[in-house]
């Protein structure tokens, strides 16, 4: 649970680390999600929670790599005639919608950014 925890904050940090460095950016909603971990429904709401973000669960997740390899070969075979008709292909099995209150996403980040300071400072170097 922890380590599922922790992988969202740091989901959260990159969002916000994207949103400073690059200040013209802007990150659309809903983000689409996809990978093995995502098939975990309480993971993809918490990450809807703590971003603030509606969620889009790509829909057989463990197989984007090779969905991907496949559609751009056929890209590159013709089969397709442009990103824009392979991405009308996407599916989405389930969307998650934020239903944590901002206040209480920022307190918990607030609380994470404090563990993640301490835990540093437990390597002691000789």
């Amino acid at each position: 649970m922890l380590t599922f925890l922790t992988q969202n904050l740091r989901c959260k940090e990159c969002l916000d680390t994207m949103a400073t460095d690059f200040p013209d950016l802007e990150i659309s909603s809903p983000v689409k999600i996809d990978g093995g971990v995502s098939q975990n429904n309480f993971v993809s709401q918490f990450i809807a929670d703590i971003s603030g973000k509606e969620i889009q669960r790509v829909a057989m997740p463990s197989h984007v790599t090779a969905l991907g390899c496949a559609y751009f070969a056929g890209l590159g075979a013709g089969i397709w005639k442009s990103k824009q008709e392979i991405k009308s292909l996407q599916k989405f099995d389930r969307s998650f919608s934020p239903s944590l209150d901002e206040e209480r996403a920022d307190a918990l980040m607030t609380t994470w950014r404090r563990a993640i300071e301490r835990a540093a400072k437990w390597i002691v170097e000789s």
